[in-house]
């Protein structure tokens, strides 16, 4: 949010709510994706296809057997999340060229669109990781 924010500021835009509605309106038009809650407001996607990309390198089996093939640590968390319960060690080698502020903010889009939950066990003890 940040970065775009500088980036709106260098087109003139030089209100933070000035910029967060700008931002609103690319999103309702699909030019970006942009949800304003507090674990999804602080990554903006310019780049549409990067967050698709992104939610694939988690959910594409493929994608994660190949990531698996080159790991050599974590098997066993590899094997849980080829049965569909993900670690939050593992993000790391799932999305290593992201920061860990940049992966929380891709768990909690692929939250709020239906594509991970949070376990029972988790949500007992008051977690909100998937």
């Amino acid at each position: 949010l940040a970065q775009a924010c500088e980036m709106a500021e260098e087109c003139g835009v030089s209100e933070e709510t000035e910029c967060c509605r700008m931002l609103q309106e690319f999103h309702d038009i699909g030019y970006i994706i942009w949800i304003d809650t507090p674990s999804t407001r602080q990554l903006v996607a310019l780049d549409v296809q990067w967050m698709m990309d992104q939610m694939n390198a988690l959910m594409c089996h493929r994608s994660s057997t190949e990531k698996q093939r080159r790991s050599r640590s974590q098997r066993r968390l590899w094997s849980e999340l080829a049965k569909g319960r993900l670690s939050p060690r593992m993000l790391p080698e799932v999305w290593p060229e992201l920061t860990d502020d940049e992966r929380h903010g891709m768990l909690a889009y692929m939250m709020r669109f239906g594509l991970l939950c949070p376990l029972a066990e988790q949500r007992w003890q008051g977690e909100d990781q998937p």
